[in-house]
């Protein structure tokens, strides 16, 4: 589901917006691994306090359209769908020189006299 997965990268932190919600509601959270949330476990004088939050963390309605987004995502196998348009993607491209993209989002480009600049 996320470009991390696909490039077989896991980061320490993913930070995650409007598209929990399909874009209909303001929500965000911050994922972190274990090792990192660990390390900022305390109690209050520890100093280990770790100050960041969203202005849309938690919102009730925020969260319901993120699950009902995240239920989408799982009946209509929106994953494996994107994975069998994404070759057709790079067709778009033409005689660009430059083709690039991931999932269903491509770029192209002119090099050289093509382009125009």
């Amino acid at each position: 589901m996320f470009a991390c997965e696909q490039a077989g990268v896991s980061p320490d932190f993913l930070c995650l917006s409007k598209g929990l919600t399909g874009g209909t509601m303001p929500l965000a959270a911050t994922l972190t691994t274990a090792e990192v949330y660990n390390s900022f476990l305390g109690g209050p004088d520890s100093g280990k306090t770790f100050y960041h939050g969203h202005t849309y963390t938690a919102n009730p309605v925020g969260c319901a359209a993120a699950l009902a987004s995240l239920d989408l995502f799982e009946e209509e196998g929106l994953v494996d769908r994107v994975a069998l348009l994404a070759p057709a993607s790079r067709k778009g491209c033409g005689n660009s020189r430059i083709c690039r993209g991931w999932g269903t989002f491509a770029g192209s480009g002119w090099c050289g006299a093509r382009a125009g600049f």
